[in-house]
């Protein structure tokens, strides 16, 4: 296996069999940089400075570990960075994280029990929203999905938070026109939890 790096900040690792959607996934990242996107939309600074994307066979999902993220480089490039831009809007989110502070935390603290069919409990549920959130900013840039409910519910859904998704969705359109006047997408969350939790 061979590394091909990327402004420094991604190194891809996957078969030789693999090198050509290696190279597509690379042109992607450099024409739609998903760290700048997050970065700027979040008000958030990356603090690793080096990603490995790592092929795993995982058919449609996508996980991470620490700087690691795994996606199937079977899917098309697209998909490839749609999960890797889903994958760094948590780790953007958890760094520091979103959860452990203040006000969001004691929202976060008393809310007990499940809130989706996978058992996620209310802090993940609300960071998968965003998430998802996160992720449809970034597939807009790059023209794979507009920033319509009607294309989106149905990804809220299969990731077991509809209804999170469809009570944010609107609120979060407004932040994407005036996100400059929160300090950072911490903020946005707390208002959000303080309005609607």
């Amino acid at each position: 296996m061979k590394n091909i790096k990327i402004k420094k900040s991604i190194i891809i690792r996957s078969p030789k069999k693999f090198n050509k959607k290696k190279n597509e996934v690379l042109a992607f990242i450099a024409k739609y940089d998903p760290f700048s996107i997050l970065e700027k939309i979040t008000a958030r600074k990356f603090k690793i400075t080096k990603f490995i994307l790592q092929h795993k066979d995982l058919k449609k999902e996508a996980r991470f570990k620490d700087n690691i993220i795994y996606v199937d480089f079977n899917s098309p490039a697209d998909y490839i960075w749609l999960c890797l831009s889903h994958e760094l809007a948590h780790i953007i989110l958890r760094d520091p994280p979103w959860n452990k502070k203040g006000q969001i935390k004691k929202i976060i603290d008393n809310k007990k029990g499940v809130y989706s069919k996978y058992q996620y409990n209310f802090s993940y549920a609300i960071e998968q929203t965003v998430a998802i959130l996160l992720q449809a900013v970034c597939e807009n840039k790059a023209d794979i999905r507009k920033l319509k409910w009607e294309n989106w519910k149905y990804t809220f859904k299969c990731m077991g938070v509809g209804g999170f998704g469809k009570k944010l969705w609107k609120p979060w359109l407004r932040y994407l026109i005036n996100h400059s006047k929160y300090k950072n997408i911490d903020q946005w969350i707390l208002k959000m939890l303080k309005r609607l939790y």
